[in-house]
């Protein structure tokens, strides 16, 4: 008979409260004004970064759904898109990371980068069907400049996740 070492158990992180608020919300603000000075940084998903990595970090889909509402509603509030949008599709992908950590060690750069850049597609699928659905357009789509956009925000996030994984507290 084989006998199997116990998996260890997942850690699951707490943050400051201060951490909580500020982070998302710094996030908010350089996603509504950094494009204005850089341009080409329109195509970093910074609330989308944020949602994905508290989900990660807490390994709950249920705190992955609360940051990805909160989250998408005040992305709503800055949007010219109609309210609930943002808050439907990051909601969604906060959820779904939530369920890759709680399944999963996710806490590997590799693990990390492969689910950011799935979950940058479910959020541009959903964003898509949304607007199809209430708005009653398509918004064009581009395959190269999407390709490069999730591919962009997945490095980018290799970098912002090792930033935040300074604010962590042990459970």
């Amino acid at each position: 008979m084989l006998e199997t070492e116990p998996l260890r158990p997942a850690e699951v992180c707490r943050f400051h409260i201060a951490a909580l608020i500020l982070v998302p919300l710094f996030a908010l603000v350089l996603q509504a004004y950094l494009p204005l000075y850089f341009n080409s940084l329109r195509i970093l998903e910074l609330p989308l970064l944020v949602v994905i990595y508290f989900a990660l970090a807490r390994r709950s889909p249920v705190a992955g759904v609360m940051a990805g509402a909160v989250v998408g509603i005040a992305q709503d509030s800055l949007s010219r898109d109609p309210i609930g949008v943002y808050a439907v599709s990051e909601t969604v992908a906060g959820f779904l990371a939530g369920i890759v950590s709680s399944r999963m060690e996710a806490d590997s750069s590799g693990v990390r980068f492969l689910v950011v850049l799935a979950l940058y597609y479910v959020n541009l699928f959903a964003v898509y069907a949304l607007q199809v659905a209430l708005l009653g357009q398509a918004p064009h789509i581009s395959l190269r400049a999407t390709i490069a956009a999730s591919l962009v925000n997945a490095v980018a996030s290799m970098l912002i996740f090792k930033l935040l994984d300074r604010f962590r507290k042990p459970a």
